[in-house]
């Protein structure tokens, strides 16, 4: 698992923020694909075209860990109180939530370009 999650960080590197490509959420349900063989954002990829886009389907689905939960759950993933690195979860940050990827050393959050490690508590976490 270490070895895979850091290659697929290192990748992200170069990977620009992009909604409805490459924002937080696909970013994560992308290391999920990778590692589980679903994707549970297949339905996302492509239906949201910014931020505001993204702010009016996360209203209409109940909220991110609502929609979060009914897709990761989809994939099979379980909450889990006790994330370690490889898992995913969510987190607040300044701008609000995001779906991250728990690492040795922190979250990591897909940033406007490469990725950002915050140290945070998550607000719900999902085995991977």
């Amino acid at each position: 698992m270490a070895h895979l999650l850091k290659r697929f960080l290192r990748q992200s590197l170069s990977q620009s923020f992009v909604w409805g490509e490459c924002d937080c959420a696909l970013w994560a349900c992308s290391w999920v694909s990778l590692k589980r063989g679903v994707d549970p954002a297949a339905s996302w990829r492509g239906v949201c075209t910014g931020r505001f886009s993204a702010a009016r389907i996360i209203r209409r689905g109940g909220g991110l860990a609502a929609i979060c939960r009914e897709a990761f759950g989809a994939a099979g993933l379980s909450e889990t109180a006790n994330p370690q690195p490889g898992d995913v979860g969510i987190i607040a940050t300044p701008v609000g939530e995001a779906v991250v990827i728990r690492t040795a050393n922190g979250w990591a959050w897909k940033a406007a370009r490469g990725i950002a490690i915050v140290p945070a508590h998550h607000l719900i976490a999902w085995k991977v």
